[in-house]
């Protein structure tokens, strides 16, 4: 009943341009740690924004966002439309936008171009931008628009699913970035996030490793580690030792390449 009043409320409110339900939750692909998601168009929305809101993920953008077409694929592929008052959610979904290498590829450079490494804490934010990089611009060049997907706790192994026989060297790099080649390191981080606000997110990675999806809660816990503790890096070098370890750990740092190394690691497929 949650989401059905969630959706009420929102196809009420009058700012609301649009709502579709993304995700595996209620599909024949849902598994235990599946969360109700929605997709909602909100012109009181600034800028896109992911939040939870009792127990759902909504996926907030602004109306420019539907205007322009600039809707992430993943969430428009897997759309399943609610509300769409203006049509225009449901001719992008019926249409996907095919990524443009060039647009990517100059985006990309910009984001490493800007890197430097002077510090510590440096050599740390590098390893984070080539991921992002690899995220936002080498995958969508190597997966076409309808093999997209919306997934967190189990992102390694759809990807392995896709490109096991046609992208193998995307997944490696994949595996060396996030350092996880190491499944059995899964319950460690688990223990990792004690005393970092985590626990939510320990919840959803602890369901993820049960259910057989180590890699996927690896994953999990060191995009979500890094999106909620990544200005920790500003205080690194005074940051309690305890403190400090724990976040190393969940963020891979002594399995995964840093600075040149990461970015370098990218630019291979730009």
């Amino acid at each position: 009943m949650v989401v059905e009043d969630t959706l009420k409320t929102l196809v009420e409110r009058r700012s609301v341009r649009a709502v579709a339900q993304v995700g595996s939750a209620g599909t024949p692909l849902a598994w235990a740690g599946s969360l109700p998601q929605l997709l909602v168009v909100d012109r009181k929305v600034q800028t896109p924004t992911r939040e939870m809101q009792d127990g759902m993920v909504l996926h907030l953008f602004p109306y420019a966002a539907l205007e322009e077409g600039q809707l992430p694929v993943a969430l428009l592929a897997e759309a399943r439309i609610v509300y769409d008052p203006t049509r225009l959610l449901t001719r992008q979904a019926s249409h996907l936008p095919a990524a443009d290498p060039k647009t990517l590829q100059k985006s990309a450079r910009a984001l490493l171009d800007r890197i430097q490494l002077n510090r510590q804490p440096d050599f740390i934010q590098a390893l984070f931008v080539a991921r992002q990089v690899f995220l936002e611009n080498v995958l969508p060049m190597h997966l076409s628009p309808a093999q997209h997907f919306v997934s967190d706790c189990r992102f390694p192994e759809y990807l392995q699913n896709r490109l096991s026989l046609t992208q193998p060297r995307v997944l490696s790099a994949l595996n060396e970035l996030f350092a996880l080649r190491h499944p059995e390191e899964a319950s460690l981080l688990l223990a990792a996030t004690r005393g970092l606000s985590l626990t939510q997110q320990e919840k959803r990675a602890r369901i993820a490793n049960e259910a057989g999806f180590a890699q996927g809660s690896i994953f999990y816990l060191r995009q979500e580690s890094t999106r909620i503790h990544q200005e920790a890096l500003k205080q690194w070098a005074h940051l309690p030792a305890p403190r400090r370890e724990r976040l190393s750990q969940l963020w891979g740092l002594e399995r995964s390449p840093l600075g040149w190394v990461a970015v370098n690691l990218v630019r291979e497929f730009l």
